[in-house]
């Protein structure tokens, strides 16, 4: 009998042992936080910030600027009222070419007062690269004293990402020659363009920068819409009225593209 009760309270005394071990677990301290902390690293393991666009395209679009290197108006040789302007005009962004970028000009008389109003277009301009280009504008109200101009204004379309685009530099431009014809009153000015950029230009503008004593008194350009291919050469003419006295010699040249 002693045997039996003995037996039974053993029995007893393990039961309440087996539901101690069945109770609920402890909170553990940062247990949670351990379980958030890795879903959240596996969410971020290894990914940077989107950058699909590469961090040149992906840069602000900077706006370009223009400043007026020379301005002169006149009644030409041709018997047409003429304003002519050299402009220089600079790309800031790195990463896109500049296009289709407008420009307004304001032509004035002596007192102040608008005569009339024109506008041109900036075409391509190469990441980081300043033109320097004529302008001439045949004036429908006489011969203005003055211009102003804004700075380019420029629309969403006219920034392209552009790794293949030729520079001012790229293009090597020389006069050959001045000539004159008897009886007109014209010079023609004669000279070549070589692409030394590894790409084709498509357009190319090319200017004539006219001086006397070291002053611009003139300019003119012409646009050439054939293709120069890499490494190639083009000839171009300008036809340019006889109307201001300029020294030859002092002729300068600049191509771009355009």
């Amino acid at each position: 009998m002693k045997h039996s009760l003995t037996a039974l309270l053993l029995t007893l005394a393990l039961f309440c042992c087996l539901l101690t071990g069945c109770g609920p677990t402890p909170d553990v301290p940062g247990g949670s936080e351990g379980s958030n902390g890795s879903s959240s690293g596996s969410t971020n393991s290894g990914t940077k910030p989107d950058d699909s666009n590469g961090g040149g395209v992906s840069a602000p679009k900077l706006q370009p600027s223009i400043m007026m290197e020379s301005f002169s108006a006149y009644h030409d040789a041709a018997g047409e009222d003429v304003a002519r302007c050299v402009f220089r005009a600079t790309n800031p962004n790195t990463a896109y070419s500049v296009s289709r970028a407008r420009v307004d000009l304001t032509l004035k008389d002596a007192a102040g007062n608008v005569q009339e109003t024109t506008y041109f277009m900036l075409q391509t301009i190469a990441p980081g690269d300043t033109v320097r280009f004529a302008y001439t504008y045949k004036c429908k109200k006489g011969v203005p004293a003055s211009a102003a101009y804004t700075q380019p204004s420029t629309t969403a379309s006219s920034f392209q990402p552009s790794a293949e685009a030729v520079r001012s530099s790229d293009l090597h431009a020389v006069v050959t020659g001045h000539s004159t014809t008897s009886g007109l009153n014209y010079t023609v000015i004669s000279g070549t363009v070589r692409n030394l950029s590894k790409y084709t230009c498509n357009r190319t503008r090319v200017s004539v920068i006219l001086k006397k004593n070291g002053k611009i008194v003139s300019s003119d350009f012409v646009l050439l819409t054939t293709p120069i291919p890499s490494g190639r050469e083009s000839s171009f003419f300008i036809s340019h009225a006889s109307d201001i006295g300029f020294d030859p010699a002092e002729t300068e040249v600049v191509a771009i593209p355009w």
